[in-house]
C-alpha cells in the first residue's frame, strides 16, 4: 500500500529515465524500510512504460485515500 499511495499512476515512474526511477525506488526502499531490488524496480518500470493510462486527478486521490486506509486497518489488525 505504500508503494501505491507514493507511486499512484504509471506516470509518477514512466516520468523518469530508467535510471532515475531505479535511484528513487531505492531511496523510497531505504526510507521505508523495504529491501531493494534492481529487478523489482525494472519490472515496475517495465509494467509502467507498457500500459495505456487515462486517468483525472481525482483519481490521485481516492487511490492515495484507499491505500492510507488499507494500511491503517492493517496496523490495527496487526496484519502490517
Amino acid at each position: 500500500m505504500d508503494f501505491f499511495h507514493d507511486f499512484w499512476h504509471a506516470d509518477c515512474v514512466r516520468n523518469y529515465s530508467q535510471a532515475a526511477f531505479t535511484e528513487r525506488f531505492r531511496k523510497w526502499c531505504k526510507c521505508h524500510g523495504y529491501n531493494f531490488k534492481q529487478s523489482t524496480a525494472q519490472k515496475v518500470y517495465d509494467l509502467a512504460k507498457s500500459v495505456v493510462v487515462l486517468v483525472p486527478d481525482l483519481i490521485k486521490v481516492l487511490v492515495q485515500k484507499a491505500a492510507s486506509q488499507v494500511t491503517a486497518t492493517s496496523k490495527s489488525a496487526g496484519i502490517y
